[in-house]
This record gives structure tokens, C-alpha cells and sequence, in this order.
């Protein structure tokens, strides 16, 4: 249930790669928890932005978050009984705009920042 219609296009396109435990970039398009989902159940790991497909996605709740600088962040993290870490993360980021991603990769430790000028 919850499948969008870049999921099965998603599954296609990257069957060669399954069990490879590589990360796949998806936009909008082919973004959202089913997909996520169902790529981590083949051995692939996802990050995608998230826009439409909501479904069982928090935007609610990360929408009502304050976020008090440009390049702020917040996360939320699914992580089943018995297990140490998350299986998935929907996050948050601020830069004009907020921006949300469902991903079953990465961490949430702070990186190094870096400056550039506009």
C-alpha cells in the first residue's frame, strides 16, 4: 500500500544494483516512504526530497518545527524494536525555504561547516 507511481519505475530502473547497498537520489517524482521502503527491502539504500507524496510521511509534525537560522535541521527517526539504529529518517532543512527528504542512509551527526558567498 502507499506505492507511487515512481515507485515501480524506481524498481525497474535500479534491479541490476539490488543487494548492493548503494544509495539512490531520487527527486520529487520518485520520492516517498513506499519507496524508500520497498528499495531497502531489495538491498538498496534511498534519499529523496520529498513535495506530494506524504503518505505516512511526518510532514505535519516537521512542518510545525521552529527553526530559528537559515541551515537548520531536525530529523526524525524510525527505528523498529530490537534495533540499535534507525531504519529510516524524515528530515527537515531550512535554507530560504523548508525542504523534506525521507532517506535509509546517512547519520545525524553535525558535519563541518562550510561557508561560501552569494
Amino acid at each position: 500500500g502507499g506505492t507511487t507511481a515512481g515507485t515501480p519505475t524506481t524498481l525497474r530502473l535500479t534491479k541490476p544494483w539490488w543487494g548492493t547497498q548503494r544509495i539512490v537520489c531520487g527527486d520529487s517524482a520518485f520520492a516517498s516512504v513506499a519507496c524508500a521502503e520497498r528499495l531497502l527491502e531489495n538491498g538498496l539504500r534511498f534519499i529523496g526530497v520529498v513535495k506530494s507524496a506524504t503518505r505516512r510521511f511526518p510532514m505535519e509534525t516537521l512542518g510545525a518545527v521552529t527553526m530559528p537560522v537559515r541551515g537548520g535541521w531536525r530529523s526524525l527517526l524510525s527505528i523498529a524494536r530490537g534495533d540499535e539504529r534507525p531504519k529510516f529518517a524524515a528530515d527537515v532543512w531550512v535554507d530560504r525555504d523548508r525542504r523534506y527528504f525521507i532517506r535509509s542512509c546517512g547519520d545525524d551527526r553535525e558535519g563541518e561547516e562550510i561557508l561560501r558567498k552569494r
